[in-house]
């Protein structure tokens, strides 16, 4: 493999002062380790399928770029990257290769056409040319002809699939008797047409791709990292939920989704949203005063909301977002001491707490802001409009649905109001919408994101399920993944294969978030289980030997408030799928009467194990079969606690068994 060609130098020359070394580094190592599994010009014919595995707003593009940069200097010369079928998704692609790839043809499918036949010839011949495609039925008919007319079937190919499970993946392959998906149907066309080809598909959330059963399964899979600087679900969610999740009231949604039309203009613009207004006009403003210089191009920052897909509902948002920036013009110039200056104060309060740069006067702000408040701009964009994501304007408020869901880079987005909601969530949606992860970090402190409670715990189970699910496929390939009760699990769409997708690691303790401890609730349950627990196994701290139907049963019994990483249920199924298959022993180990404080910032159990008993169970020579753990605690009515005892399962699973689950049947 030539390393260090033309094309990559090229690339790596415009990037490296954006990014630095550190991840232009790991950005050409993850090129280098994708096209080791691509096939050799040499080879005659020969193709090879595989994943790129990234996380959300992660820069999947420049690897993306780095690899068919890469693949030039090593003798391909026809290249296809294949879009979702979303214009400003293919345009935003389009600029950003072009940028990236100097020295190379970059054009959309339908450009080619207006290029003379003979110029494109030489020019594949030469530098190469790379091919922008959108998954649709007329641009994926345009590239077969362009292969057929150029007779390009014999010239070393990589085909990119970006947002691969969006849009390609077999629609019937749930119905024995039906052809598959059109554009499925494509896809296995176009690599059928080129005898030596790489195809990749990249996505960050590959659930239907792990779980499908057909030519487009891949044979290896590589995961991308991060650098310095990244922002994810596990941070947002997780890490400094606390100090960037703020509480959106359900109801509020309402206002805006229901179906009646009722007179909403009479109303005044809803609390949650005039926080979150307020809280972004004064997070732009302390980033205009502390960063920009005058010499400095100036910044356009971002405000995001996302509550539903349907037109109506951005029209409702807008004439409130309108109503509001209006509101703040008056007040602000006339120096009113109303209920939105107070929100402004308060939000800046709020701000002041994590704006670790300096600590500015919230009359400076003001005044800054004042000055500022004219170049600021309220859009919809839906598949109705034709606004760019990136405007001109400091500020820079966007409303929309499914045009933020896949791809989209939003920059400098500091405030996101969120409340999607959806009857069976996916973890793949979910994580697509995410638009406020990416290398944020030098925003993360006057980041805030305003989401429902139930909306912000289910970010907060999926990063748990992606960082395991990750870790998983790290360890072990897709292919030893244990996936469990196949028949039952849902990993994504219901069309695909199926629905929403967790993980559980082989060797991991898991426990569920928040246990059931409530007076009034508990204490039976706790004398149904001291009976079952103490009198059966009756010294504390000591390994027994038990069946896997008793551990079924004991987990039977103990209710859980929150689950957070944890299921009852598939933990359940787990057990019986592994007596199926003749194993019918496991080991329990239980402690009692053990002191936990409670936080109602994490509102969880957190390290339980003391370092001593974690270490002791860690080393027992039971890798190979379940291990149920039990601890009784007292819930201490000084911590925050009912004044009631109760018990808190945690499962170990044996080595090599990883576990792949539907969240929606858990």
């Amino acid at each position: 493999m030539k390393e260090n060609g033309v094309h990559v130098s090229n690339f790596k020359t415009l990037i490296l002062d954006d990014i630095g070394e550190e991840s232009t580094f790991e950005l050409i190592s993850t090129a280098k380790r994708i096209f080791k599994h691509a096939p050799s010009p040499k080879d005659g014919q020969a193709k090879k399928l595989g994943l790129l595995y990234g996380l959300v707003q992660s820069g999947k593009t420049n690897i993306i770029n780095m690899t068919i940069a890469l693949a030039a200097d090593n003798n391909y010369k026809f290249f296809i990257l294949l879009t979702d079928n979303n214009n400003d998704l293919q345009q935003q692609t389009l600029h950003r290769s072009q940028v990236s790839l100097p020295g190379m043809y970059v054009n959309h499918i339908s450009a080619l056409l207006y290029e003379p036949f003979d110029y494109l010839k030489e020019t594949i011949d030469d530098e190469g040319i790379v091919v922008i495609c959108k998954k649709n039925s007329s641009d994926l008919n345009k590239l077969l002809e362009f292969i057929e007319q150029h007779e390009v079937s014999n010239i070393p190919t990589l085909i990119i699939d970006d947002e691969a499970d969006a849009v390609g993946l077999n629609t019937n392959q749930r119905f024995e008797d039906m052809p598959p998906s059109a554009i499925n149907q494509y896809l296995n066309n176009i690599i059928s047409s080129l005898e030596l080809n790489l195809f990749l598909q990249v996505t960050a959330t590959p659930q239907a791709i792990i779980l499908q059963k057909d030519f487009l399964s891949p044979s290896f899979v590589e995961l991308t990292s991060v650098g310095n600087g990244y922002i994810g679900i596990e941070t947002l969610f997780l890490d400094k939920k606390e100090s960037v999740v703020r509480e959106l009231k359900r109801d509020e949604l309402h206002l805006f989704t229901d179906k009646e039309d009722n007179n909403f203009m009479d109303l005044v613009v809803p609390t949650g949203l005039k926080q979150a207004l307020c809280s972004f006009y004064i997070a732009a403003t302390l980033k205009i005063m502390i960063e920009e210089k005058p010499t400095q191009k100036p910044q356009s920052y971002t405000f995001l909301c996302h509550i539903s897909p349907l037109q109506k509902v951005h029209e409702k948002i807008k004439y409130f977002i309108d109503r509001f920036k209006t509101d703040l013009k008056v007040s602000i110039k006339n120096k009113l001491d109303n209920d939105l200056m107070q929100t402004l104060k308060d939000e800046h309060t709020d701000l002041m707490k994590t704006f670790t740069t300096k600590v500015v006067d919230f009359e400076n702000v003001l005044s800054t802001l004042s000055r500022n408040l004219v170049n600021s701009s309220v859009r919809v964009l839906n598949s109705s409009t034709d606004h760019e994501v990136n405007g001109n304007y400091r500020y820079n408020i966007l409303i929309g649905g499914n045009k933020f869901s896949r791809g989209l880079t939003i920059p400098r987005l500091l405030t996101t109001y969120y409340g999607r909601y959806s009857n069976s969530p996916q973890v793949d949606t979910l994580i697509q919408h995410a638009r406020m992860c990416g290398y944020r970090s030098t925003d993360i402190d006057v980041t805030r994101i305003f989401i429902p409670n139930d909306l912000a715990d289910l970010f907060e189970t999926v990063s748990i399920h992606d960082k395991t699910q990750r870790e998983i496929i790290n360890k072990n390939g897709i292919q030893n993944t244990l996936y469990l009760d196949f028949n039952k699990l849902k990993p994504t769409r219901p069309n695909v294969i199926p629905k929403a997708v967790g993980a559980f690691q082989a060797g991991s303790i898991y426990f569920p978030k928040v246990p059931e401890f409530r007076k009034g609730v508990i204490e039976k349950i706790t004398e149904n289980l001291n009976e079952v627990i103490t009198k059966k196994y009756q010294k504390p701290k000591t390994l027994y030997k038990t069946t896997i139907d008793e551990l079924i049963d004991i987990l039977n019994m103990i209710p859980v408030i929150k689950d957070g990483g944890w299921s009852s249920k598939v933990i359940i199924q787990y057990l019986e799928w592994f007596k199926d298959n003749n194993v019918t022993e496991g080991y329990i180990f239980y402690s009692l009467d053990n002191n936990i404080g409670y936080s109602e910032a994490r509102e969880g159990i957190g390290a339980i194990l003391s370092e001593e008993v974690h270490e002791y169970i860690k080393n027992m020579s039971v890798d190979n079969v379940p291990l149920l753990i039990l601890y009784r605690l007292i819930g201490d009515k000084s911590k925050n606690w009912d004044g009631e005892k109760f018990w808190i399962p945690m499962f170990r699973f044996p080595k090599g068994h990883n576990i792949i689950y539907n969240l929606e049947n858990s």
